[in-house]
């Protein structure tokens, strides 16, 4: 019996060739998409000025029914440097607990920037709880929002065991950068 030849070459020797073909053709392909640029460039970060000094008040001659009020500033500047970013801030009132105290916060003015917490009704806080509206100052302008904060103690609540307490209330504002708005 005769052993039939093949002509041509293996398989094997074929897919060796398809493999090598399409490496260097990738390579060649693939290479003319690869640039070098050179070049320098700068990055800058905004400032950010606010203001708000500690705020921490006494209750002195607060008695049951009675109230007391507080003012103070919330600002986006701080000696001349004003914020470059606009700010959203919150507002939490703090105390020590001693006393049965409610509190409401109410904008004054806002000198029409912006927006104030609390402008009309004022908002009532619950202590240790940050404030639910946001208020907002805008970048680059000197802004300026005015709070009264009225501590008020309940008639009702005028137990023999608050005659010799004494209570504190300490406002924070916490600030952060407002998520820019897509054109």
């Amino acid at each position: 019996m005769r052993k039939h030849k093949k002509n041509g070459r293996p398989l094997g020797l074929w897919l060796v060739y398809a493999l090598a073909l399409t490496a260097l053709v990738s390579t060649t392909t693939l290479s003319r998409y690869l640039a070098q640029v050179t070049g320098s460039g700068t990055a800058t970060i905004a400032a950010v000025g606010m203001e708000t000094p500690s705020l921490t008040f006494g209750v002195g001659d607060l008695a049951p029914g009675g109230s007391a009020t507080y003012s103070f500033n919330v600002t986006n500047f701080e000696g001349t440097k004003t914020s470059e970013v606009t700010l959203e801030y919150t507002v939490t009132v703090e105390t020590t607990g001693n006393l049965p105290l409610t509190f409401s916060l109410q904008c004054t003015g806002t000198g029409n920037k912006g927006t104030g917490i609390g402008a009309d009704p004022p908002v009532t806080l619950t202590p240790g709880t940050a404030s639910s509206s946001i208020g907002t100052l805008p970048a680059g302008i000197n802004t300026t929002h005015s709070y009264t904060l009225t501590a008020t103690w309940p008639s009702a609540s005028d137990a023999p065991k608050y005659a010799d307490e004494a209570d504190a209330i300490r406002v924070k504002v916490n600030a952060i950068q407002a998520e820019p708005n897509n054109p």
